[in-house]
């Protein structure tokens, strides 16, 4: 059954998301949790801002379609 997450889930939430991080990224990352931020996705931006996460300085530049985009890396230290 798919039902809406509420309050009640979200450390279970979190546990998959550090679980899926970590098996993804684990051999090749640091401690420091990444998140690549479209160029203009304010919102999201914005979301990760408030939720301790600083502009890291590091981009990387590609194609979506034939419309140049900017990632912006945003890091958080992990405890």
């Amino acid at each position: 059954m798919i039902r809406r997450g509420d309050a009640n889930d979200v450390a279970l939430l979190q546990r998959i998301g550090r679980k899926t991080f970590e098996d993804t990224f684990g051999n090749t990352c640091t401690k420091e949790d990444m998140r690549g931020v479209l160029e203009y996705n304010f919102r999201a931006r914005g979301f990760y801002e408030k939720h301790g996460f600083v502009n890291s300085g590091v981009e990387n530049d590609f194609p979506l379609g034939s419309t140049p985009q900017t990632d912006y890396w945003f890091v958080k230290r992990l405890l």
